[in-house]
């Protein structure tokens, strides 16, 4: 059998977009019937669009944050797809370097580099970026940007998807892209503003920063208040802000001298950018008291009283923050590396103390304090098949997932590892079934030892192929607990071991074992599928991964995957134990 491929239509979305005469073309684009925006953007109430909450400030107060309901947030998430095509064309400007803020591969690390040991760094901040962006601006834009030229009724139906009671709301996946292309000219001119006066610019969403090793700061960018430390803007940076349709916030302008901290974007920037020991300190220390007492704190100021009031954090919240100080980490490496000429370092992982903690994290996170079960596989093609046979099974196995009038959803998680960050921090990242007992041993040896509270009854499956290499999984456990065949083993705790069941007479299986043929026979390039490490042939052959993303996931609602039952009958023994 040979496969069959689709054909794709290679006009960009945004020509489509620039091409576009009204709202039937507009929904049309956006995969959504013309009756069904009107509705949205004519009918509903902001209310029932939009959940408005707001989140402390580190500096005090609060910001305003309005999320989009699920429906407007996939449509400005395809509306913002669609615009970031034009941010593609800015090459030549330069652009894509100035700001920093929601641009690909460039963060707080890749601004605060473009500051280190400077003799001079001033940051200051937009006043209220995203609200000053209001409908009209952004219709103008997708009028006259030469990158956009929109039908001016387009632009109005666009702008209007973007935007919250006429202004661009702060929470939508839409206003990223679109207040960095209203931003595009003023980041432009500040870049010319910079280099005539002898400094480095870039902007990370509404904060600004410039630097020079000028022992002067030049005036028309930053002026001294005479007899006080405080400074202000200059009036050429003044000019350019205003003209632009942006403000400053004059309470946070600051000047940074070298022989003190210098502070962008969070990071101290007298060296290589690095996070403070300070904020290290703090990560410690609310892991610990997450792993000792199940909780940990975030202290705010009060915007009303002003006082710092402790709020309960939550894991994703510690999970960022421990994640930032590990990308912090691997960005200085990466600059280190190309500074000294030589080859980065792989599966990077960010050493010592940090890197237990992070680890431990992760196992709190997914295996000990878990809502419901989790399921490890021995790779990347394991989550591929579980999540597609569970989509097609799901009425089957209420326990793992649910479908209700067409809305999938997975009453499991399933780690998602192999070559990621997660995978390189927990050991696992090329996968396989000898990795997963290492990671079983140090869970364990955490429980009670650094993980003092109770553990949760979801169990953690650990799903392995039944074939010659099950002895890699079960041997290293045997000290812990003999691992018997089927349906599953309880290892420990909430740990259970899973082996592909042993199914038409076969006395080994793997995985792919619960496909039919029909699947397993398609031709791929002239290559036929051959899921074996010892005797796979690159000339002849096509791997488990291509199988699982170009036959699996591309095909998988013609796929008959009743197969999968005897695997997904074994995990509900696995979870209705351990929950009894």
């Amino acid at each position: 059998m040979s496969a069959v491929w689709p054909t794709f239509n290679l006009m960009r979305k945004i020509d489509k977009l620039k091409s576009a005469a009204n709202l039937s073309d507009v929904a049309q684009l956006l995969d959504l019937k013309a009756a069904a925006l009107s509705h949205l953007l004519y009918v509903k109430s902001t209310q029932s669009k939009y959940i408005e909450f707001e989140i402390p400030k580190k500096s005090g107060g609060t910001r305003k944050i309005l999320a989009p309901a699920p429906g407007l947030k996939l449509l400005q998430r395809k509306l913002a797809s669609i615009l970031n095509e034009a941010l593609e064309l800015d090459g030549p400007t330069g652009y894509r370097h100035i700001s920093h803020g929601y641009m690909p591969k460039l963060g707080i690390v890749s601004n605060a580099l473009n500051h280190r040991s400077r003799h001079l760094v001033f940051n200051t901040d937009l006043q209220d970026f995203f609200p000053s962006i209001h409908l009209g601006r952004v219709r103008g834009l997708l009028i006259k940007d030469e990158r956009f030229n929109l039908n001016p009724a387009v632009a109005t139906i666009v702008a209007q998807i973007a935007c919250c009671d006429g202004k661009l709301p702060q929470g939508s996946p839409s206003s990223p892209v679109i207040s960095n292309l209203m931003a595009r000219m003023m980041d432009i001119k500040l870049v010319r503003l910079a280099k005539k006066e002898g400094c480095t610019y870039t902007r990370y969403v509404d904060d600004i920063t410039f630097s020079t090793n000028k022992k002067n700061f030049p005036p028309s960018i930053a002026v001294k208040n005479v007899g006080e430390h405080a400074w202000e803007i200059g009036l050429n940076l003044s000019n350019v802000v205003k003209s632009s349709g942006f403000s400053v916030n004059s309470k946070k302008t600051r000047m940074q001298y070298k022989d003190s901290r210098q502070v962008v974007t969070g990071l101290t920037v007298n060296r290589l950018p690095n996070v403070s020991q300070d904020f290290k300190r703090s990560v410690r220390e609310k892991a610990y008291s997450l792993f000792t007492t199940g909780s940990f704190y975030e202290r705010v100021k009060n915007p009303i009283t002003g006082e710092t009031v402790d709020n309960h954090g939550t894991l994703d919240q510690l999970h960022g923050l421990i994640n930032h100080i590990d990308a912090v980490y691997c960005m200085r490496e990466k600059i280190i590396s190309e500074m000294k000429r030589v080859p980065q370092r792989e599966n990077l992982v960010i050493p010592g103390k940090f890197s237990e903690i992070y680890k431990n994290f992760l196992l709190y996170k997914y295996c000990f304090s878990i809502a419901k079960p989790t399921i490890f596989c021995e790779g990347e093609t394991d989550n591929i098949y579980i999540k597609h046979a569970l989509r097609a099974r799901a009425a089957k196995f209420p326990l793992l997932a649910s479908s209700n009038g067409g809305n999938f959803e997975m009453n499991v998680n399933i780690i998602n590892y192999s070559k990621n960050k997660t995978g390189s921090i927990l050991g696992i990242y090329d996968g396989g079934a000898d990795a997963l007992p290492k990671l079983i041993q140090y869970y364990i040896e955490l429980i009670g030892k650094k993980f003092k509270t109770p553990i949760s009854k979801n169990p953690v499956l650990f799903i392995y192929d039944n074939d010659d290499g099950a002895k890699k999984f079960s041997g290293p456990l045997k000290k812990v607990c003999p691992i018997i065949s089927a349906p599953f083993t309880r290892v420990k705790h909430n740990i259970y071991a899973i082996p592909t069941p042993l199914i038409d007479e076969k006395k080994e299986t793997c995985i792919e074992d619960f496909f039919y043929e029909k699947e397993k026979s398609i031709i791929i390039d002239g290559k036929k599928f051959n899921p074996s490490n010892s005797s796979f042939n690159s000339k002849t052959d096509y791997s488990k991964v291509v199988f699982a993303h170009k036959v699996v996931a591309q095909n998988a609602e013609n796929i008959n995957f009743e197969k999968f039952d005897y695997l997904f009958d074994a995990m509900e023994k696995a979870i209705k134990d351990a929950i009894s």
